[in-house]
């Protein structure tokens, strides 16, 4: 592909939007090219879940796929489900069907291991919220590893669930986590690969 090259000023403004947007796409050329094609598409709507989505839409199309396969339903049903079930067979359910990490994949158009940790961290974060599952759900790089915190106001067996299907996905992409788990909340290092 050619390339050209662009040199040019903008306000402090939008300096900031666009370094806010680099954290996302991991490039200023990236956040260009998304913003341009945007509007040569004459597409000014932006992903559904905007408020919660914590990255970038590649052509919402991935998007759209993963969302075929989830369901939204009322919280309140969510805390009954939870308080009601056999979290051993719940457990064996989420290990056989892996409903994050196929959500991610699709997201992505690309198996979970060819995903970066920070892909499956934000893909993670923008399931989960969407899913309104919990309060609260963000994490930081602190060098070797990042640091995922969840609050929630579910009951006593969210945390656990959410300890399982988490680690189940940085097990499957070959990281190491360690978890404490409250009532309320979750706090998982997850340590970086190589």
């Amino acid at each position: 592909m050619n390339k050209h090259r662009l040199n040019t000023t903008i306000s402090t403004k939008h300096w900031e939007i666009l370094k806010k947007h680099t954290e996302n796409f991991e490039t200023q050329q990236k956040v260009l090219e998304a913003a341009l094609e945007r509007l040569d598409n004459g597409s000014e709507q932006n992903c559904p879940l905007k408020q919660v989505c914590p990255f970038p839409q590649q052509e919402h199309e991935g998007i759209r796929e993963a969302l075929k396969s989830a369901c939204i339903i009322h919280k309140d049903l969510v805390k009954a489900l939870i308080e009601a079930s056999d979290f051993e067979r719940f457990s064996g359910a989420i290990s056989s069907y892996k409903p994050i990490e196929h959500l991610i994949a699709h997201y992505y158009q690309k198996p979970l291991q060819k995903c970066s940790m920070k892909e499956i961290l934000d893909g993670l974060i923008f399931f989960i919220m969407a899913g309104n599952v919990t309060d609260s759900i963000n994490y930081t790089d602190e060098g070797n590893q990042y640091i995922l915190k969840a609050v929630h106001s579910l009951n006593y067996k969210c945390p656990k669930m959410l300890k399982f299907i988490i680690e189940g996905i940085f097990e499957a992409y070959g990281a190491k986590t360690e978890t404490e788990i409250s009532e309320k909340s979750l706090f998982m290092k997850i340590y970086k690969i190589g």
